[in-house]
C-alpha cells in the first residue's frame, strides 16, 4: 500500500477491512501513531547507543532522571482510591485539590481555583479534544493565531471534527514583525478579520476571546512554568495566566477554559495527565460523558499530586530545569550563529523559532499539497505563512563537551510538518540574531524539526529522517606506562559496577575528609541524601571511589578486591571515563564537577588524557555554563550560585596549580572573567548533611578554600610577570607589586590557617601547611635567581628570598613526613618540592662546599617527601624521573643531549655526598635496585624501588625519552639559567 493514494486506502479500509466511513477516514488521514510505533520503540539512550532519536516530538527530557526517582520513591497504591472506579472520570479529588492549591499560588487567578473547577484528563490533547467536542459541532471552527502547534489540527479533527481556522497576521496594519504580533490592537485586527473570513466561507466560529460574539475563549497554558531568563530579550522574563487577567467586563466567565498538563513543565509526556479549567457546568458534564471511556488511573493522578504537595522537591525541580532550560537555548543559539542561521530570541517553551528558507526551494499555497507520512497533516489548512521556518526543539539537547568524529549532528536533520512563518521574514524586524560569532559542538544538539521538503523532481511527499546518535566512543588507551597496547573498552555494564557497601562509605568518608575540602564541587547535602537512598550518580560515584582510591590506606585498597593501588585508581579512571563517554549523567553540574576530579588521574608519560586534558575539558565546560561570568543579576537561587562559585574557583585554582607544574600558558584569563570571589555564605547552604558519611566542615576548612583561590590568583599574575614571552608591561606584573600582594597576602591570614606544629590529624595546622606550601612555591617562581653566579644586591636578595622559600617546603615536607600525613596532603605539594628540589641543585652548582652538601640533605629530605607523595600521586612519572635525570646530568657521568655534560665537575661541582659517595654513584646504584620497602628510606631508593615503581608501573621509567622531561618548567629554566657550561637549549622559557 506504499504506493497508493489516501482515498485508496480510505476504500480499501471499507471494502477489505470492512470499518466505518469514519474510521476509514481516520485511518487513512489521521493515524499519526501507528506508523511511529516502530521507530519509537527503539529510542536512544546511553545504554542503547544505536538506538533512534525521534527529531519531532514535544518532549521535554531534561528532568527525566528526577522525575523517574520521584516516582519510584513515592508511589503508593491504596486499594480504595486506587483498585476501584474511586470518583471516576473526573479525576482523583486529591490531584484536583493539588492543583488547585498550585495555580492559586502560581497563576495568580483573580478568583480562588477551587477543585469542582477542575477536570482531568488523560493527557492535554485529549482535553483540547473534550473541550472542542463540547463546545463545537461537527464542521465548527476555533481560531488559532499563527504560528500555532500544528498538533492541534488532529487533536481536534479526529473526534469532535472541529475545524482549525488559521489567524494570518500578513497584511494587518501596524503588523511588522513578530514582536506585533502580541499587541491588543493588532491582535484585535486580525482576529476579527479571520472571523468574517470563516463566516463568509460559512463556517460558524465557536471559540474567540471577543465577547460581543459570545465566544468561548480557551487559553492553552501548558508552558506555564517554563520560562527562563534570556539577556537578548529585555524586561524580566514572567508567565501571565489569563485567570489572573480582569476579565469580567470582557467576557462572561462560564465562556473561559484553561488547559494545562504534566507533560512539559514536569517533564513526563508519558503519565498522559491533562487538566481542563472552567466554571462551566455544561461543559463539564459533557466532558465527563465522553470521558467515562478513557481516564488516566488515578493512581498516576496521585503521583502528579505528591510532587505538587511536595513543596521543597518542587522549588528544586523547577529551578534546576530553569537552569537546564537556560544553558540548552545558550547551546542552540550559539550552533544558530555559528551557522548563520537566522533566529528569533525566545524566552519560553522548547522551541526556537528559526529561518532555514535559504536551504529550501520556496513553495507557494497554491495548490493542493498533498501529504501522506505519519508526520504531516492531510489538510489544506496551513500553521503559517511561509515555508521553511523551523520549529526547534531546545529541551532534549545533551550535554555538549563530547565530541566524536562520526557524530552527524552537522548535517540539517529534515522532520516533517509544515511550520511557516505568522509574516514574510524579509521584512522581519523582531528580536531576531543572525550572527555566527560564536561556536558550539555539533553533536550536543538534539531537534525536533518540521518542514515540508519539496524534493527537485516536484514531488510533494514529505521527507521523513531520523538522525541516530552515535554509539560512543570509549577511549582504548591503556592507563600503563610505556607504549599502549589495544585493550577492549569497558563496557557500560562494567562501568556501573559498584564496591561493597561499606567500602564505598570508607571511600566518600576519605574523599570529603580530603579532596572536597580543598575542591568542594558539590552539593553535600543533596549527594548524602541521594547515597543513601541508593540513587547517586554512578559518574560522581565512579569518580569520588577514584579519588578515594588516590589517597586511602592500603587496607582500604585490600577492602575493595585489589592487590595494589595502581589497579584500583585505573579500574575507576576507567569506569568514570567510560560513564562521562556514554554522556550518562544529565546534570551539567555534575559532569563540570566530575571532569575537575577526573583531572587528578594521570597514568604515564604518553598518556593523551592526563591532568591538563581533563582540566581543559571542565574550564571550557565551565564557562559555556557561564560560570565564569556575574551572577548578580541572575534568576539562580542563593544556593546555586554559591555551588557554581565554588566550582567555578575549584576549576580555577586547580588550573593556575597545573599552569605553574606543567609550564603552560593559563587557560583563564582574568579579564574575561567577573565571576564574585567566594565568601564564607557559600559554604553554609549545604551542611545539612549525614557527618556519619561526610565529615563535618570545619571554619579553616572554608578558610583554606577562600585563602587558596585568593593565592591562586597572584600565583596568575606571577606566572604571567615571569615566564609570559609577551608579558604586558604594566604595574600589576612589576616584581615588587607581586612580592607586596604575596606578602600581604601572608599578612592578612586567618588566625586558624597561621603554621603550628603538625599533629598527626587532618586538622587546622595540616590545612596551614597545604596553604603555606603553596605560598612558598610563589616565591620560588618569583624570586628564582637568574643564574649561577649573582653579583648584583638586587639579584642577591632575590636569591636569598627564593632559597628561603625552598627551605620552608622542605622543613614543612619533614614536618609532614614526620607526623605521618604527607599521604593525604594535596597534589600542589608535587610541582613544590620540585621547585624547592631545584633551588637546591643550584646550590649544588656553586663553589660552597658546605652549602653545597647541606643542599645535597634538603634534597634528599625533598624526594623522600616526593617518594611517599608517588603512593597516591604521579611522582615517580613526572617530577622523580625528570630530576634524577638533571642530578645525572649536572654530575657528568651521564650523556647530555648536546653531546656531553653540561656541568664540568672542575669546574663548577664537587660531586661529594655527605657519605662521602659521589651522588651520581648514590643515584646509580639506587637504580639497579630490585625491591626493598618504601617508608622512610634512603630517598634515591624509594624512587626505584620496585614496590613504588609497581604503583604506576608496568614500564621501566629509565626508558622514557629524557626530552619528555625538558619540556617543564624547572628543567627549562636550569637549563637557561646556568653560564655558558650549562646551555643545551636556546631561550626556551616557560610558554
Amino acid at each position: 500500500m506504499d504506493h497508493v493514494t489516501q482515498d485508496d486506502r480510505v476504500q480499501w479500509a471499507r471494502s477489505q477491512r470492512h470499518v466505518s466511513q469514519r474510521g476509514a477516514y481516520n485511518f487513512a488521514h489521521r493515524d499519526i501513531w501507528g506508523p511511529r510505533e516502530k521507530s519509537m520503540a527503539n529510542p536512544w539512550s546511553p545504554s542503547n547507543p544505536d538506538g533512534t532519536v525521534i527529531l519531532r516530538l514535544a518532549e521535554n527530557s531534561l528532568m527525566h532522571q528526577e522525575v523517574a526517582q520521584f516516582i519510584k520513591e513515592t508511589i503508593n497504591v491504596l486499594p480504595l482510591d486506587h483498585l476501584t472506579y474511586s470518583t471516576g472520570p473526573r479525576g482523583s479529588l486529591r490531584l484536583r485539590s493539588a492543583l488547585a492549591t498550585f495555580m492559586n499560588k502560581e497563576f495568580h487567578p483573580r478568583e480562588a481555583v477551587t477543585a469542582s473547577d477542575l477536570f482531568i484528563t488523560p493527557g492535554l490533547a485529549s482535553g483540547l479534544d473534550a473541550v472542542a467536542w463540547s463546545v463545537c459541532d461537527e464542521g465548527e471552527g476555533i481560531l488559532v493565531p499563527r504560528p500555532f502547534y500544528s498538533g492541534f489540527s488532529f487533536d481536534l479533527l479526529n473526534r469532535s471534527n472541529t475545524r482549525v481556522i488559521g489567524v494570518s497576521y500578513q497584511g494587518m496594519e501596524g503588523c511588522s514583525n513578530l514582536e506585533d504580533i502580541f499587541r491588543p490592537e493588532v491582535n484585535r485586527l486580525a482576529l476579527e478579520a479571520a472571523l468574517n473570513k470563516a463566516r463568509g466561507e460559512g463556517v460558524n466560529v465557536r471559540a474567540l476571546l471577543i465577547s460581543k460574539n459570545r465566544l468561548h475563549f480557551i487559553s492553552d497554558e501548558i508552558y506555564a512554568k517554563s520560562v527562563f531568563p534570556n539577556p537578548a530579550i529585555s524586561g524580566q522574563a514572567s508567565f501571565v495566566s489569563v485567570l489572573s487577567l480582569d476579565l469580567h467586563n470582557v467576557i462572561d466567565a462560564n465562556l473561559l477554559h484553561v488547559l494545562y498538563g504534566a507533560s512539559k513543565d514536569f517533564c513526563a509526556n508519558g503519565l498522559r495527565l491533562g487538566m481542563v479549567y472552567t466554571k462551566n457546568e455544561a461543559m463539564l458534564g459533557a466532558m465527563s460523558s465522553i470521558s467515562m471511556f478513557s481516564w488516566s488511573p488515578h493512581v498516576l493522578q496521585d503521583v502528579w499530586a505528591s510532587m505538587m504537595n511536595d513543596q521543597m522537591w518542587m522549588e528544586s525541580f523547577m529551578e534546576k530545569k530553569t537552569d537546564l532550560m537556560v544553558e540548552n537555548s545558550s547551546l542552540a543559539t550559539s550552533f544558530f550563529r555559528e551557522h548563520n542561521v537566522s533566529y528569533f530570541e525566545v524566552n519560553a517553551g522548547l522551541f526556537i523559532w528559526v529561518d532555514l528558507r535559504h536551504l529550501f526551494n520556496p513553495l507557494t499555497l497554491d495548490g493542493n499539497l498533498r501529504i501522506r507520512s505519519e508526520s504531516c497533516i492531510a489538510h489544506q489548512q496551513r500553521t503559517a505563512k511561509y515555508l521553511a521556518f523551523l520549529r526547534l526543539g531546545e529541551a532534549t539537547m545533551v550535554d555538549g563537551t563530547r565530541r566524536t568524529p562520526d557524530n552527524p549532528a552537522s548535517e540539517t536533520p529534515q522532520g516533517v510538518d509544515q511550520v511557516l512563518s505568522p509574516f514574510d521574514a524579509r521584512d522581519a524586524q523582531g528580536v531576531r540574531n543572525s550572527d555566527a560569532n560564536h561556536s558550539v559542538d555539533k553533536s550536543s544538539l538534539s531537534y525536533i524539526v518540521e518542514v515540508v521538503h519539496r524534493p527537485k523532481d516536484g514531488s510533494t511527499e514529505p521527507l521523513r529522517v531520523h538522525y541516530p546518535i552515535p554509539a560512543s566512543i570509549v577511549d582504548q588507551t591503556t592507563a600503563n606506562f610505556g607504549p599502549k597496547t589495544p585493550e577492549d573498552p569497558i563496557s557500560l555494564q562494567q562501568a556501573l559496577v559498584m564496591p561493597l557497601p561499606e567500602v564505598a562509605d570508607q571511600l566518600v568518608r576519605v574523599f570529603f575528609d580530603t579532596t572536597h575540602v580543598a575542591f568542594p564541587v558539590f552539593d553535600r547535602q543533596r549527594f548524602t541524601r541521594l547515597y543513601l537512598q541508593g540513587q547517586a550518580s554512578p559518574l560522581v560515584l565512579q569518580t569520588i571511589f577514584l579519588l578515594g582510591f588516590m589517597v586511602g590506606s592500603d587496607d582500604l585498597i585490600q577492602a575493595g578486591g585489589f592487590n595494589d593501588r595502581a589497579t584500583a585508581r585505573k579500574t575507576y579512571y576507567l569506569r568514570a571515563k567510560a560513564l562521562y563517554d556514554a554522556d550518562y549523567d544529565a546534570d551539567r553540574m555534575n559532569v563540570v564537577a566530575c571532569l575537575l576530579l577526573i583531572g587528578f588521574w594521570w597514568a604515564g608519560y604518553d598518556e593523551q588524557k592526563d591532568h591538563c586534558h581533563w582540566v581543559g575539558c571542565a574550564t571550557t565546560f565551565a564557562q559555556s555554563m557561564g560560570m565564569h561570568r556575574s551572577m548578580s543579576q541572575s534568576t539562580f537561587s542563593p544556593h546555586t550560585k554559591s555551588l557554581r562559585r565554588r566550582i567555578w574557583w575549584a576549576i580555577y585554582t586547580r588550573e593556575r596549580h597545573l599552569s605553574a607544574a606543567f609550564g603552560r600558558p593559563c587557560r583563564i584569563r582574568d579579564e574575561d572573567c567577573d565571576v564574585e570571589p567566594l565568601d564564607e555564605d557559600d559554604f553554609n547552604f549545604d551542611l545539612d548533611y549525614d557527618q556519619r558519611l561526610i565529615p563535618a566542615q570545619q571554619r579553616y576548612h572554608v578558610s583554606y578554600v577562600l585563602e587558596m583561590t585568593r593565592l591562586a590568583a597572584i600565583l596568575g599574575d606571577v606566572l604571567i610577570s615571569e615566564f609570559s614571552p609577551r608579558r604586558p608591561m604594566t604595574e600589576q606584573f612589576e616584581t615588587q607589586t607581586l612580592k607586596d600582594k604575596l606578602f600581604g597576602w601572608e599578612r592578612k591570614l586567618p588566625e586558624n590557617l597561621q603554621m603550628l606544629p603538625l599533629d598527626g590529624t587532618l586538622g587546622a595546622p595540616f590545612w596551614a601547611s597545604m596553604l603555606h606550601f603553596n605560598y612558598q612555591y610563589c616565591q620560588i617562581l618569583l624570586f628564582r635567581p637568574r643564574s649561577i653566579d649573582i653579583v648584583s644586591q638586587e639579584e642577591k636578595e632575590r636569591d636569598l628570598r627564593a632559597r628561603m622559600a625552598a627551605d620552608a617546603i622542605t622543613r614543612n615536607a619533614e614536618d609532614q613526613l614526620s607526623a605521618d600525613t604527607i599521604r593525604y596532603a594535596q597534589i600542589h605539594l608535587v610541582p613544590a618540592l620540585f621547585g624547592a628540589l631545584s633551588m637546591h641543585t643550584i646550590e649544588i652548582c656553586r663553589k660552597d662546599s658546605i652549602r653545597r652538601q647541606l643542599a645535597e640533605n634538603k634534597s634528599r629530605q625533598c624526594l623522600l617527601a616526593l617518594g611517599e607523595l608517588s603512593k597516591s600521586w604521579p611522582v615517580r612519572i613526572w617530577i622523580s624521573k625528570s630530576f634524577v635525570s638533571l642530578m645525572t646530568r649536572l654530575t657528568g657521568q651521564d650523556s647530555a643531549p648536546s653531546g656531553g655534560a653540561i656541568v664540568r665537575v672542575s669546574s663548577s661541582i664537587h660531586p661529594t655526598s655527605p657519605d662521602g659517595q659521589s651522588l651520581h654513584q648514590t643515584v646509580n646504584d639506587n637504580q639497579s635496585t630490585s625491591g626493598g620497602g618504601g617508608g622512610h628510606q634512603d630517598t634515591t631508593a624509594t624512587l626505584n624501588d620496585g614496590s613504588q615503581t609497581r604503583d604506576f608501573d608496568p614500564y621501566d621509567i629509565t626508558q622514557a625519552n629524557p626530552h619528555l622531561f625538558y619540556d617543564n618548567f624547572w628543567t627549562s629554566y636550569l637549563d637557561n639559567a646556568f653560564d655558558v657550561d650549562l646551555l643545551i637549549h636556546p631561550n626556551s622559557g616557560l610558554f
